[in-house]
C-alpha cells in the first residue's frame, strides 16, 4: 500500500473557496473571484465537492465506485463525468483535502482509493454552509414567486 501525497499546496496553485471563488494572492491578501458565469460552474463544483467528500467521509472507495455513488445522489441534478470527477479528486488531493492509496484488486490492475483528510472535513462544512445559504435564498425566491402568481400580481401581456 503507497499512500500519496498532495504535490501542490494552496500556497502555490491558489485555493479554492466554497464560494465558487478562485483565492489570488492579491494586494494584503485580497481574495479576487474567477470569472465563472453566475449559475455555471460553481454550482456545479459544490454540489461535486460535496458529493465526492461525503462519500469518502463514508467509506473509502475507488473513482469508479465513487462516480456510481455521485450519479445516485446528484445525477439528476448535476452531470456527473468520469473525467471530471477524476479531475477534481486530484485537485482535491493536491490541495490536501484527500489522500490516496493503492489497494491490490483480487483480479485486474491495484485501484486507488481516495480518503478524507482533516482539511477535506473542514472543507466539507464550508461546502455545507454554502449550500445552506443557497438553498435559503433559493427557497425565498420560489415563494416570493409562488405568493405573486397566487395573488394575480404581475404585469401580463
Amino acid at each position: 500500500m503507497v499512500e500519496q501525497s498532495a504535490s501542490l499546496g494552496d500556497s502555490q496553485r491558489g485555493s479554492k473557496r466554497p464560494d465558487g471563488c478562485q483565492a489570488d494572492t492579491g494586494c494584503a491578501g485580497e481574495v479576487m473571484a474567477t470569472s465563472d458565469p453566475p449559475g455555471q460552474g460553481r454550482y456545479r463544483r459544490a454540489m461535486m465537492e460535496t458529493s465526492v467528500l461525503l462519500c469518502l467521509l463514508q467509506n473509502e472507495m475507488h473513482g469508479y465506485e465513487l462516480v456510481d455513488r455521485i450519479e445516485q445522489m446528484v445525477g439528476s441534478y448535476v452531470c456527473v463525468d468520469p473525467g471530471s470527477t477524476y479531475r477534481l479528486l486530484r485537485d482535491l488531493e493536491n490541495g490536501g483535502h484527500l489522500v490516496s492509496t493503492w489497494q491490490p484488486a483480487e483480479s485486474g490492475p491495484a485501484r486507488r482509493t481516495y480518503r478524507v483528510t482533516d482539511s477535506g472535513r473542514e472543507l466539507l462544512g464550508q461546502w455545507a454552509t454554502f449550500l445552506e445559504k443557497r438553498a435559503r435564498v433559493m427557497g425565498e425566491l420560489v415563494d416570493s414567486a409562488r405568493r405573486l402568481l397566487a395573488a394575480g400580481g404581475g404585469f401580463a401581456e
